[in-house]
């Protein structure tokens, strides 16, 4: 051609993604050696030119003749008699050069039989041999190589190859003793090993997903990478013609054994292994905003242990929820049936104003899928998170009609205001707002900052969504109402710590309310104080000053006494000892506290 540079160095030639070593160049020629890393077939060569670029045309294709088989192993592979219902393959790695790192562009027989190549590089291609069910010796191990329209366009055969297929005498499988069909948790897999075939030979097991039988013959398979291997901690060979192991958790998908021996053997089993995790029922499809709506969801495969189970619920993708999913603690398990308790849906979007969606809303849903996953025991929410998001974890697909839950408006409480929002032990309080016919329980829970936010001491903090904090996590006051009806609920304050509290409604089934604006829900318990003991003292402090309430009135906090705090003017006064009707503070010292003023000083 024309325009190369004359400097070896500063040309390149590549075919395809292969350098082209260059040993000589002029401009008007570049002279470069093939290497063994160079794939046979059709490539596209092109040339480069430092501070010029390609040289035209860009797309010129080379036949390259590079193939070549060096060896292959195992020596000795299994026939397969035809009366087998099931057959035994036998992986097989051929080592040489000029292969196609795309699998798809390489074929492999042995023996004239067709292998479904698994895995592959410009050095290697790892293959399953199906066997024809004859004895034979010294098979032809052929490699082609074809373009990206099929078309052969390199090819090499090791004809004294050293490999022979024996009906007896090799490793194999005889038959899959554990059950075809599986639960999405995993399973015992037990199979029985052929006669020349001794289990304390074996050195682990695997399922190998995505592996059609049927197209054992074809020239790609699928990935050896996809493995699901087991641990070998369960691993058993106490028989000789028997080996188990424990599997891991599965997708669900079409399984086939995979046996690997101490001498480096893979026998791959045809005998199908279907994993499945299913939803065949969800109740109730829809339930309050508030949260606490128990799911009950039937099925096949779920795990006995039921933090092994984690449930989500499909929600609008919001700055709270990223993922467009939230959490349902799960409660109870076993093999065909999860019971789960949904979590409050408070959501924001970040703005100008709120940056950190921190100002978290009650919204309503449409239906939204729900999943069970099965993941490790003892997650936190960000790890459950985390699991649900890998698609190699099992999961369920749905069988049912619906698999959908919504969080429904029409079926929220919802707290619009409480008159007096500040009021005494045994005074009236009256609850208005929407939908309390169905309202059985009236709760005072310690003041969140959300609208309607609501946790459960039972349950994890959602470290996800945001929409709690553990100090939104407080013990609940269940009181008995005087009167109800579909928009009011009027209640006597019982004797509780003094304190700002959120109120929330409980529903027959459990499911909470929520509040309809922020602040609605919001009631305040004073303290009084009938009397007080050492309100003289020293100026540096240490007398102590004893105040106490009526004994009508629990005055202060005894559950959680850290929130009891006293001041004297803007000084604090440590609190050492407190009671439901009695709290006991040491002052501190008045020096270097005191601020005098002088107001029209004389001479």
């Amino acid at each position: 051609g024309e325009g190369f540079n004359a400097d070896p160095s500063l040309n390149r030639v590549m075919l395809d993604a292969t350098p082209c070593n260059i040993t000589a160049a002029s401009t008007t020629s570049i002279t470069c050696f093939i290497t063994d890393k160079t794939p046979g077939g059709t490539r596209e060569l092109s040339v480069y030119v430092d501070n010029l670029g390609f040289a035209a045309p860009n797309n010129q294709e080379v036949q390259v003749k590079t193939a070549f088989v060096s060896d292959v192993s195992p020596k000795v592979l299994h026939a397969n008699g035809e009366s087998a219902q099931y057959s035994t393959f036998t992986m097989v790695m051929v080592v040489g050069k000029g292969f196609d790192p795309n699998c798809t562009r390489n074929v492999l027989s042995i023996g004239g039989q067709t292998c479904g190549i698994v895995a592959c590089s410009t050095s290697s291609i790892t293959a399953l041999f199906p066997g024809n069910g004859t004895s034979a010796d010294n098979l032809d191990v052929t490699v082609m190589v074809m373009d990206k329209r099929g078309e052969v366009r390199d090819m090499y055969t090791l004809a004294d190859s050293g490999v022979h297929q024996r009906e007896d005498e090799v490793a194999s499988i005889a038959a899959l003793l554990s059950p075809s069909q599986v639960p999405g948790t995993g399973t015992e897999l037990v199979l029985q090993l052929g006669a020349n075939t001794n289990s304390s030979s074996v050195s682990g097991l695997a399922l190998w997903p995505s592996l059609n039988p049927e197209e054992m013959g074809g020239k790609y398979l699928t990935s050896y990478e996809d493995l699901f291997e087991f641990s070998g901690n369960n691993l058993d060979t106490s028989s000789s013609s028997i080996v188990s192991d424990i599997s891991p958790a599965l997708p669900n998908e079409v399984y086939y054994p995979v046996v690997h021996m101490e001498d480096g053997t893979t026998l791959v089993y045809t005998a199908p292994i279907t994993a499945r995790t299913a939803i065949t029922s969800l109740s109730p499809a829809a339930g309050s905003i508030g949260g606490r709506t128990m799911l009950t969801i039937a099925g096949t495969g779920f795990s006995e242990v039921p933090d092994e189970n984690v449930v989500v619920i499909g929600v609008p993708t919001s700055t709270t929820f990223l993922n467009g999913v939230i959490l349902c603690d799960v409660t109870e398990a076993s093999a065909t049936q999860l019971t789960c308790v949904t979590r409050p849906h408070l959501a924001a979007q970040a703005s100008a104003n709120d940056p950190m969606a921190r100002n978290t809303k009650p919204m309503s849903t449409p239906p939204g899928d729900v999943q069970v996953v099965l993941c490790d025991a003892g997650l936190n929410d960000v790890l459950k998170y985390e699991c649900w998001s890998d698609l190699e974890n099992g999961r369920s697909a749905c069988e049912a009609s619906v698999c959908t839950f919504e969080y429904a408006d029409s079926l929220t409480p919802k707290v619009g205001s409480i008159s007096p929002a500040r009021a005494l032990v045994g005074q009236e309080v009256t609850i208005s707002g929407e939908r309390f016919g169905q309202v059985v329980e009236v709760q005072l829970r310690e003041r969140t900052s959300h609208m309607g936010g609501t946790m459960h001491s039972e349950m994890h903090t959602d470290t996800n969504s945001r929409s709690s904090t553990s100090s939104d996590v407080w013990a609940t006051i269940p009181i008995t109402f005087l009167e109800r009806s579909r928009n009011s609920i009027t209640f006597t304050v019982p004797q509780v710590s003094a304190g700002q509290y959120t109120v929330t409604l409980r529903k027959f089934n459990n499911e909470l309310s929520i509040a309809s604006s922020v602040g609605a829900g919001d009631f305040e318990l004073p303290v009084v104080v009938s009397s007080t003991t050492g309100f003289i003292g020293s100026r540096e402090g240490g007398n102590p000053l004893i105040l106490t309430t009526p004994d009508s009135s629990f005055g202060f906090n005894v559950t959680h006494p850290e929130q009891n705090a006293l001041f004297i003017s803007t000084l604090p006064c440590e609190v050492v000892d407190v009671s439901s009707h009695q709290l006991t503070c040491l002052p501190g010292p008045m020096s270097g506290r005191v601020l005098a003023e002088y107001w029209q000083l004389t001479s």
